[in-house]
């Protein structure tokens, strides 16, 4: 017996000073983090004490996984820019003098691009976790949505079908991360066929009557087509089909090779500008009329007629008008460049479209972009973004590879814009939010749809009737058609 408690005694003696010494992990939570939840690439305030007034001194992890870059630094403040890979934890601060970390668990909240976007097209979020794809579930208000793109912290995913405006919620490992923005849902187009395959040549520039008929400039056919959009019936309206641009009478036996735009007029009369030509033209009664067969126009594209009768048009690289009582001016352009400002000092790319509102503003295409002509100055509308790519977005946030036609719907304000090397149709909201209707990004082909399951040849012009259907001349030869997409 005293043998054993002598043993026990023994034991104690060695294992409590050991006991006693024992060293802890635990780090100081005496630091402070504001904002708790914020977006990778946000800044947050960290506040405490005995940080090194050397950023690069401070050594800022945030979850232990991830370093955030100091941007400035105080002894009692730190601003540091939020890391990638990031989902939820403490941060820690540690220099030569001290080791902390923050009381508050910070979160992170998924960001994305663009903030609206049509059912079947892609958005970007951005958000912490892991390098599996399987991790993550997102849903848009609700709606389940599936990502089918990993890179980095960087998600692709389609928005869904059905979806509500709303919060964007990622859960990575069956923890969620809500936005702190909503989503906007935009609306979405479905394609259908008006005319059979193959019925033009090149057809290009349209216009809808006062009846709802569709008027087809067929650029090298040399003719003017008139459509019935309920039945997609066909019937020559003017051109001879010869290499003539002269006018004449009756309709049918009239030179007006290279007609590639048109127009109302509020009388009723159709008006046609001619690239090749430079030549504008009024179709009255039975006759096509060459306005200006001396000038003062070099290469006429794009073309809009205002309630008031004055006509607009892309001339080269200069926007012109030209009143009721056929006098001509230069509004904007001279020489080929981009720049901003005064209308008299402006410069165009290839200006192809324009458009007006109510209040008299000028939207004009010109290659990336649609600038906006409004109280003799000239600024950039939408587009610039991407590095002349398609982008879709806000503003100049926004990019476009190139922009054939615009057509404006007086109804909502928007503008649509057909984009021939993308192979899409995109809208501008009064606002500048650049979205995409139909047509597959970069996907050339011929089928109707929805969204990104309708494909394009090639769209180039575009109209809107009374009734917001929009109508788009797509293709050439056997693949040339007119098609209709209905926004819902």
């Amino acid at each position: 017996m005293f043998r054993y408690l002598r043993i026990c005694v023994i034991i104690l003696a060695i294992t409590l000073p050991i006991t006693a010494c024992k060293k802890t992990n635990t780090i100081p939570s005496n630091l402070s983090v504001s904002p708790v939840i914020d977006t990778i690439g946000g800044t947050v305030t960290i506040t405490g004490s005995g940080f090194s007034i050397n950023p690069m001194e401070n050594i800022v992890m945030f979850n232990d996984s991830s370093a955030g870059l100091v941007l400035t630094a105080a002894s009692t403040q730190l601003n540091v820019l939020v890391p990638g890979y990031v989902t939820e934890g403490r941060i820690t601060v540690k220099n030569k003098n001290m080791q902390s970390q923050t009381a508050e668990v910070f979160t992170i909240a998924p960001k994305f691009s663009p903030q609206h976007e049509a059912p079947g097209y892609p958005i970007t979020i951005v958000t912490g976790g892991g390098p599996n794809l399987s991790d993550y579930n997102i849903s848009f208000n609700g709606t389940p949505a599936k990502p089918t793109k990993l890179v980095n912290d960087v998600l692709t995913v389609p928005v869904p079908a059905g979806a509500n405006n709303g919060k964007i919620t990622v859960t990575f490992k069956g923890k969620p991360y809500t936005s702190f923005q909503d989503f906007t849902i935009t609306p979405v187009g479905t394609v259908s066929a008006v005319t059979s395959r193959g019925a033009f040549s090149t057809p290009a520039g349209l216009a809808i009557d006062q009846n709802n008929n569709l008027f087809v400039a067929d650029l090298e056919a040399g003719v003017i087509d008139k459509v019935d959009p309920a039945n997609g019936s066909i019937a020559a309206y003017a051109g001879n089909g010869s290499y003539n641009f002269n006018g004449g009478s009756p309709l049918l036996s009239a030179g007006i090779y290279g007609a590639i735009t048109l127009g109302f007029h509020p009388n009723g009369d159709l008006y046609a500008t001619n690239q090749w030509y430079g030549s504008l033209f009024k179709i009255t009664g039975d006759s096509a009329i060459n306005l200006f067969p001396a000038g003062p126009f070099f290469s006429t594209n794009g073309l809009y007629i205002d309630a008031a009768g004055n006509i607009y048009v892309t001339d080269a690289l200069q926007i012109k008008k030209i009143t009721a009582g056929g006098t001509v001016s230069v509004l904007a352009g001279s020489t080929q460049g981009f720049q901003n400002g005064p209308a008299s000092t402006a410069l165009f790319l290839n200006p192809t479209s324009l458009v007006s509102d109510e209040q008299g503003n000028l939207f004009i295409s010109d290659q990336s972009e649609i600038r906006l002509l409004s109280n003799g100055t000239v600024s950039t509308f939408a587009g610039g973004g991407g590095n002349g790519e398609y982008v879709d977005g806000t503003g100049s946030f926004a990019g476009f590879l190139n922009i054939s036609s615009i057509a404006r719907d007086p109804a909502t304000g928007n503008i649509f814009a057909t984009e021939p090397a993308s192979h899409v149709v995109r809208m501008i909201s009064p606002a500048g939010v650049v979205t995409t209707i139909a047509g597959n990004p970069g996907q050339q082909g011929y089928q109707n749809g929805t969204g990104p399951t309708a494909l394009f040849e090639g769209p180039w012009g575009i109209a809107i009737d009374k009734n917001g259907n929009i109508y788009v001349s797509d293709g050439s030869y056997a693949d040339s058609n007119i098609r209709k997409i209905q926004l819902h």
